[in-house]
């Protein structure tokens, strides 16, 4: 599948470009792509259907664009500033992992939206047109380097797993079938909790202490690792600044950066 087409120039296009995505994500999340119709997506993006063509050649192409988006990837010019971090780090497999723990949960439940998740579930149901592709492109090397972390703390003693793929898909699984959950139940969680129902901070919490105890070496106390506080202010900032712009594409800067700190 070629990825070209139309690039914007001007902060006029940008502007058009981004309405219609968005829009063009909220008609495939509701009638999937093969219910989807151009002359609808140019309704609600208040546009021309020959703008669309303009930018994409097809429907296929606009879909597609859609969900490399999603993954936090765009041919867009993002204008927005993301901090660099001025401070060093020598981090331990244990400290890493607390990390990316944090990041994951935090993005996921702050930065999903049932549109998406919609639009994932249209996928599946319509023969993963796209699906596998993106997971290999993106999703899979993401995996692979929690997976590499896992078997480093396993050789430096810090962790203990008989199989850490299994590791790997144990965290993937939780926080992800959690995410769906609250996001199309309107946090409601109706199916699990039958009074308060935990903020996210708690939902991270957990997720990152049952993560740290699945993986504490036979004999030794539980601890969590400590990370330097100003880098997890630093993570902070980045995780505030991609819930800001969560739907601009920029997902995949915002990792980029974290990874390039901590691997």
């Amino acid at each position: 599948m070629s990825e070209e087409n139309t690039i914007p120039k001007t902060s006029e296009e940008r502007e058009s470009r981004k309405r219609i995505l968005a829009c063009a994500k909220s008609e495939f999340a509701e009638r999937g792509f093969g219910g989807a119709r151009m002359a609808e997506i140019a309704h609600k993006a208040q546009v021309n259907k020959a703008l669309i063509h303009y930018y994409y050649k097809s429907k296929e192409l606009l879909y597609f664009e859609v969900i490399k988006n999603i993954f936090g990837y765009t041919d867009i010019e993002i204008p927005i500033p993301v901090p660099e971090y001025s401070g060093k780090l020598a981090l331990t497999p244990s400290q890493k992992l607390y990390v990316v723990l944090y990041f994951m949960a935090n993005s996921h439940l702050k930065g999903a939206d049932p549109e998406t998740i919609k639009l994932f579930f249209w996928e599946i149901a319509e023969g993963e047109k796209y699906l596998n592709y993106f997971m290999e492109k993106y999703t899979a090397p993401r995996h692979i380097k929690l997976l590499n972390i896992i078997r480093e703390g396993v050789a430096a003693g810090e962790f203990e797993t008989e199989i850490p793929e299994l590791s790997v898909a144990a965290i993937f699984s939780f926080i992800t079938f959690y995410t769906i959950d609250i996001k199309l139940s309107g946090g409601q969680h109706k199916y699990f909790f039958e009074t308060e129902i935990p903020d996210y901070n708690e939902v991270v919490r957990f997720m990152i202490v049952n993560a740290f105890k699945s993986l504490r070496p036979s004999g030794k106390p539980f601890k969590l690792p400590e990370v330097p506080a100003d880098f997890m202010t630093y993570v902070d900032t980045l995780l505030d600044i991609l819930i800001a712009n969560k739907n601009e594409g920029i997902m995949g800067q915002i990792i980029g950066r974290v990874e390039e700190m901590i691997l």
